[in-house]
């Protein structure tokens, strides 16, 4: 096959989605792609995650912004997935758990601490100051963090 050749598998189901993929490589048959991808989503759907992993890691750092707690089922927790949590509580003060090993299916809670509050200044008339810049400054607006 040629190199860059992929298959993207995708099962949708009633509240969630999976998508799986192989990636081809020089001397590798295509048959051998199509299996590996296949092969992936068999058992992304024997297991008894709702997510596959790739869109589970991605769900970290907007739940950690979330109030409250929010429980995940992966079917694979993946490094990638270990490496953003532990990235996510780093910067975030944000708590974690992975329940489950690499390459299995997992279980996964996010202790989310709610989005950050910050106090914007407003001028005079009540508007935030990207809004009423005096003398019609046309400067990109600040950025608040």
């Amino acid at each position: 096959t040629v190199p860059g050749a992929y298959i993207v598998l995708q099962a949708e189901f009633e509240h969630s989605q999976q998508c799986l993929f192989a990636l081809g490589e020089l001397g590798k048959p295509p048959e051998a792609v199509a299996n590996e991808a296949a092969d992936a989503l068999f058992a992304a759907l024997a297991s008894s995650g709702a997510l596959d992993a790739h869109s589970a890691s991605q769900l970290l750092l907007p739940l950690s912004f979330a109030a409250g707690d929010s429980h995940l089922s992966s079917s694979r927790i993946s490094e990638q997935m270990l490496l953003a949590a532990e990235l996510t509580e780093l910067f975030l003060g944000t708590t974690i758990d992975i329940d489950g090993r690499p390459g299995e299916p997992g279980q996964l809670l996010v202790r989310g601490r709610g989005a950050p509050h910050s106090e914007l200044p407003a001028d005079a008339a009540g508007a935030a100051p990207h809004l009423a810049h005096p003398r019609g400054s046309h400067r990109s607006p600040p950025l608040y963090l």
